[in-house]
């Protein structure tokens, strides 16, 4: 079933022109940061954008022009996560999913962020989060779900990623908010 639901929602987001991902992601930033102002998030885990997903280049930019922290993900040898200091000053590659990462960067732990906007397909009814099927982000943030001290896990979508039913298992990770062009879902 979630397979289904993943080529639905890529083919959508394939769909969408540049303009449209621009103005929607815009939209989607604004409603986020109309709940958290970014000046207060000192240290923020966000992803790089693929394959359409709400971009986030405004949402950096106005984050190094302030010198906070943003952190994005890095695949390490072992094939473990971990969230790395972005700096735009420095080259980026492309790891072997075709995402950028930096090639360098200080390791920030999970429990020392505010925030992790974590990318996804679809988010189902209860806030359970369907990724690509690879489990990076699952394995990576299962460990602190439960932790009293843990940020606060985000999710940036479209309003058709919604799924109106439950398609959760037992290792899918859950959203706390997420905020899409036209709402703002609390599932804490």
């Amino acid at each position: 079933m979630k397979n289904k639901y993943r080529q639905s929602i890529l083919e959508q987001r394939k769909a969408l022109s540049i303009q449209e991902q621009l103005d929607l992601s815009s939209k989607i930033q604004e409603k986020f940061f109309s709940f958290f102002p970014w000046k207060n998030i000192q240290v923020l885990g966000a992803y790089m954008p693929i394959n359409n997903e709400v971009n986030l280049e405004s949402l950096f930019q106005d984050r190094a022009n302030e010198n906070l922290i943003t952190t994005v993900p890095m695949i390490a040898e072992n094939d473990s996560m971990q969230l790395i200091t972005l700096d735009f000053e420095k080259k980026l590659a492309l790891n072997k999913f075709n995402i950028p990462e930096p090639l360098d960067g200080e390791v920030i732990e999970v429990a020392q962020h505010d925030l992790i906007i974590v990318p996804a397909l679809g988010v189902d009814r209860y806030g359970f989060r369907l990724g690509y099927g690879g489990g990076y982000y699952d394995k990576f943030l299962m460990p602190i779900m439960k932790s009293k001290r843990r940020p606060k896990i985000i999710g940036l979508l479209y309003d058709f990623q919604f799924i109106n039913t439950e398609i959760s298992e037992r290792h899918d990770i859950r959203f706390d908010f997420v905020f899409s062009e036209t709402n703002i879902k609390n599932f804490t």
